[in-house]
Formats: C-alpha cells, structure tokens, sequence
C-alpha cells in the first residue's frame, strides 16, 4: 500500500499590516520545508485548516495568497487543486454577520434542528456571507466552487487507493454568540449530521 504524506498548516492569521516581520517566519517555513523534501518528504497535498485571514477581508486574502500560497505551491511542485482549505472564525467577516439575525443561529439546540437548517439552502447561503471574501479567495486560488459550501468531498488521485479527503466548515456558527458570554465559543460552534452526509 502507498503512503501518503501531507502538510498540515493552520491559524496563518494574515493581515494587511502585521505588528511582526512575517517575512523572517515565512523563510524559515519555506527553507524548512525544502529541507523535508530533500529528504524524501515530498507532500501529496496540503491541507490548510482555519484562519487564513485575521478578519475575513479581501486584502488579507490577496496577501496570504501572495506571501504563502503560491510560494508553497512554487516549492513544492503541487497544482491548485491540491490544496485543502476551509475556514476558521478569523475568516467569518464580522461586519456582514452583524446584519443577520443571530437568534436564528442560538437557536439551534439538537440534532433535527440543525440538519433541518441546513437542508434549506436558500436561509443557509444568508448565513454564509459572512464569508464572502473567503469562499472567493478559495475559488480562485484553487479553481473550485466547493468552497460555498458548509462541507465538501474530494479525492487524491496520486495514490493507490485513491483517499477521500472530507473538508468540514466548523466556523459556519461563529459569532453569533455574544462574545461576552461565550468568548472561546467553546462548546458553540456545530458540526451538522448533514456536512457529512451531503458532502459535494
């Protein structure tokens, strides 16, 4: 059986102007990681799970892809596609999700409500709004459209079986909580039954 090897990055936290020199991290990443593939650790792909911006604005995006994306790919000879992205809660853009009805959200208390909301297409793509700028941002980086999606499935082919990768948006509640009462969101935020199951 073959082995299959990914990166795995999170929490980049990209801003339009950051309070360090992000440039001295980032060469180190990339000089690190040229060092894992001379010595064989050549990824299959790479998974990039939440957070990619600070606030979920278009420039922060624009420099994330600049700064951190296309290098990665340039090093590691891998194509868009191979790229596995969804978002955290640094990615919601809070200045959208403040028009919408946040009870609506609070609401949601058991299984059967949650798969219900997110069975109406229409109510739940009001919801995801908040993260505009980011499914943009993904759809043109990696020229795919699951990312309007809470949840999609796709496959790497560079192997033998081929493996199914399941990308699960976990930040699709994030902030509606009052942050005064929940400021970690802990035990706020929801992975529905129907993610799974309807999975692109």
């Amino acid at each position: 059986m073959s082995t299959l090897l990914f990166y795995h990055f999170s929490d980049l936290h990209f801003r339009v102007k950051d309070e360090f020199d992000r440039k001295v991290v980032l060469n180190a990443l990339w000089s690190d990681v040229r060092d894992q593939m001379k010595f064989g650790h050549v990824p299959d792909f790479v998974a990039v799970t939440g957070d990619i911006a600070f606030s979920g604005q278009v420039d922060e995006y624009k420099r994330a892809e600049e700064e951190f994306f296309i290098p990665l790919l340039d090093i590691t000879n891998l194509q868009r596609c191979d790229l596995f992205i969804i978002p955290g809660n640094h990615d919601v853009d809070l200045s959208i999700l403040k028009d919408l009805n946040a009870s609506r959200i609070s609401s949601l208390q058991d299984r059967d409500q949650v798969n219900d909301f997110i069975s109406q297409s229409r109510t739940l793509a009001r919801y995801l709004a908040p993260f505009e700028a980011y499914h943009s941002f993904v759809s043109k980086l990696c020229g795919l459209n699951d990312s309007i999606n809470i949840s999609y499935c796709r496959f790497v082919d560079r192997k033998v079986p081929r493996v199914a990768i399941i990308g699960l948006n976990t930040a699709w509640t994030s902030g509606y909580d009052l942050p005064q009462r929940n400021p970690t969101e802990q035990g706020g935020l929801i992975v529905g039954e129907r993610q799974i199951l309807d999975a692109p």
